[in-house]
């Protein structure tokens, strides 16, 4: 993964306007038009997907009307798309376009396709992953209607995903933290720019950096 000085700096802006985000969904909310704005797209989606089916999807879209309403709708028929495997495969943060694993003729023939993609307008899926466990993944992802996106746009998304936390977990005390993943974003030269989470003075407030983990909310 090649990322430029410019583009590091496009993804700590937006990391550190995410900042004072109380919640993991609020973030993810706030963070998906940020998404859009770094790599041109139709369509942005925060996601959790779990490969039996069991437990909660999350699916939030933007625009809302890019997707289902209900996304426990993609259970209804197989789980055929072509990065599904890749995902659950993968226990390291990794991100993938479609047309890195299949072509568009057998990208076009899927159940995921033909039900949860062309009915959308959208032909193209760039999906980024905070790794998996083999049950479960969860990241984020983008659709575009017309071209492909480059391998330029594919690093860079997700570069920007290894920054942005997904999920929630324990604290200390037992309430709940917002936890955020291992790897700072860095400049070129090993210069540290920017480490989340950090501690708030005054609940919002940023000072001093915190090491990664789950860190009150």
């Amino acid at each position: 993964m090649d990322i430029s000085g410019a583009d590091a700096l496009r993804v700590l802006t937006l990391v550190r306007e995410l900042e004072d985000a109380d919640a993991v969904g609020e973030l993810q909310e706030r963070a998906l038009p940020g998404l859009l704005g770094l790599i041109p797209a139709d369509g942005a989606q925060a996601y959790r997907l779990s490969a039996d089916g069991v437990g909660d999807l999350v699916a939030l879209s933007l625009p809302q009307e890019s997707f289902h309403e209900d996304p426990m709708v993609i259970y209804d028929h197989p789980l055929d798309h072509p990065l599904t495997d890749v995902m659950l495969e993968t226990p390291t943060p990794e991100a993938w376009r479609v047309s890195d694993v299949a072509g568009d003729r057998q990208w076009q023939r899927t159940h995921c396709y033909n039900l949860d993609f062309r009915p959308f307008g959208m032909r193209r899926h760039l999906v980024a992953s905070a790794g998996s466990d083999m049950s479960v993944v969860a990241g984020y992802a983008l659709t575009r209607s017309g071209g492909d996106f480059s391998e330029r746009e594919r690093d860079l998304f997700g570069f920007a995903q290894i920054q942005l936390p997904l999920r929630r977990g324990p604290c200390v005390s037992g309430s709940s933290c917002v936890c955020w993943p291992p790897s700072p974003l860095t400049w070129q030269g090993g210069t540290s720019v920017v480490s989340p989470p950090w501690t708030r003075t005054g609940g919002r407030t940023p000072s001093t950096p915190l090491p990664p983990g789950c860190w009150p909310s």
